[in-house]
């Protein structure tokens, strides 16, 4: 609609033309040309187009030619453009409708750590280790990617001894050691390591997360705690008896 009531613009006609061409040459490369990352392919090709790209073709597109066309002395030329910014306006309805129906639980906290302090006493472990002195942070490393792995660490501004793996498999693929560091953190958090005490101290880990995801895990705990005693120390911050949340912290 914008494109041909261009010829409407008036004085702007040129610079509307313009951008009538420079967005519509970018809406049709958007069509025709894919950015395969590595992580998106086959089914997902079109995801870095329609997610990233889309956007602010639509947005500059739009209001740039509406823009001129709203500046130009043709009546009808400003009707055409009022009429696309009043559609697109619409959209108003599906924005208002989620910020009335959605869940204000965690309204205004744009931190990111209100889900994870939804527990008391795993917010309290996440404050601690967020005043804690830096050093490396060991958690468990979660199959159903990218939740809850490395996100502690991550919040309390401290390095992760592994963050996400999936993400590092496909920006670091020079690391072949990687898989083993994971299948050993794997084995760790299972507390069949053997020499769980030794794997932590050789990587310089300072702090070892144990969540409330992992707190339903007590024979794995009792076996962790058993085999690293000796060289780390057990904070406790959950209130719950057999419902283990805390760090173990490097003596």
């Amino acid at each position: 609609m914008l494109a041909f009531a261009v010829p409407l613009a008036g004085q702007a006609r040129s610079f509307a033309g313009f951008l009538t061409v420079l967005f519509l040459a970018l809406l049709i490369f958007a069509e025709f040309f894919n950015a395969p990352d590595g992580l998106y392919r086959d089914d997902f090709i079109r995801f870095n187009p329609a997610l990233k790209w889309w956007g602010w073709i639509f947005t500059g597109g739009v209001f740039s030619i509406s823009a001129a066309l709203l500046a130009g002395m043709s009546r009808v030329g400003r009707i055409v453009a009022a009429s696309v910014l009043v559609l697109v306006s619409l959209f108003v309805v599906d924005a208002g409708r989620y910020l009335v129906f959605r869940s204000h639980a965690f309204a205004g906290k744009i931190d990111g750590t209100g889900f994870y302090a939804q527990d008391r006493s795993n917010g309290r472990m996440l404050r601690y280790l967020t005043d804690a002195p830096t050093g490396i942070v060991l958690e468990k490393i979660h199959e159903d990617f990218p939740n809850d792995t490395g996100i502690y660490g991550s919040f309390a501004q401290k390095p992760n001894l592994v963050g996400l793996p999936y993400a590092l498999g496909v920006w670091k693929k020079e690391l072949p050691e990687l898989p083993a560091l994971v299948a050993k953190i794997d084995s760790f958090y299972a507390g069949t390591f053997l020499d769980a005490a030794r794997f932590l101290t050789d990587h310089d880990v300072r702090y070892v997360v144990w969540s409330i995801r992992e707190s339903k895990d007590l024979e794995a705990w009792q076996r962790i705690m058993q085999s690293v005693d000796a060289d780390y120390r057990w904070m406790e911050f959950s209130t719950t008896p057999e419902k283990h949340i805390g760090l173990w912290i490097r003596r």
